[in-house]
């Protein structure tokens, strides 16, 4: 099992600021997660990495550097977690960046094509993230989902890869 997770550091110093304290209280307030990971033997006695989230990245490639460097994934851009489309932009980056190699395109060329392809959903799920952790604006966006559904369908659409941009890497490829 490979467990992964964002803690608010509020969260955390209320768990005595180490792992297995917020471990504990994981598995204590969650019982779903305490039955998945019910035997299992740590490999490691701590996270391998803590780190703050640069939430709303997008690389800005110098104009006069092309290189031949290909950033994909989070090196390229890094989405909100909650919107469930990290994965999505790693896979739509690697193929963008294949493609642009094997068409003699450089690595320029490619950072202003993934950027243009990702820079607006990082935004838009910024704000919806950034509202999400104001009070007022959670309870307006849970009244707003409570009250027309289809929004929720609308917001998923708006924080992924846009479609066009998948069917042109796509046909791109070999």
């Amino acid at each position: 099992v490979n467990l992964c997770l964002l803690a608010d550091r509020s969260w955390l110093k209320a768990c005595g600021g180490n792992w297995p304290d917020l471990l504990e209280e994981l598995l204590r307030t969650c019982p779903h997660l305490q039955r998945r990971l019910a035997g299992a033997i740590p490999l490691l006695p701590q996270p391998l990495s803590i780190f703050r989230v640069p939430y709303g990245f997008v690389y800005d490639p110098p104009a006069d550097k092309p290189g031949n460097i290909y950033r994909l994934g989070d090196q390229v851009g890094v989405i909100s977690s909650f919107s469930g489309d990290g994965m999505g932009i790693a896979l739509h980056s690697g193929l963008l960046a294949a493609s642009h190699y094997l068409h003699g395109l450089d690595a320029g060329h490619y950072h202003r094509r993934i950027r243009h392809d990702i820079a607006s959903q990082i935004w838009r799920t910024g704000l919806l993230y950034r509202a999400s952790r104001w009070p007022p604006g959670r309870r307006l966006l849970m009244g707003w989902t409570g009250l027309m559904p289809r929004s929720l369908r609308l917001a998923a659409r708006q924080t992924r890869v846009p479609h066009a941009a998948v069917r042109q890497v796509m046909q791109l490829m070999p």
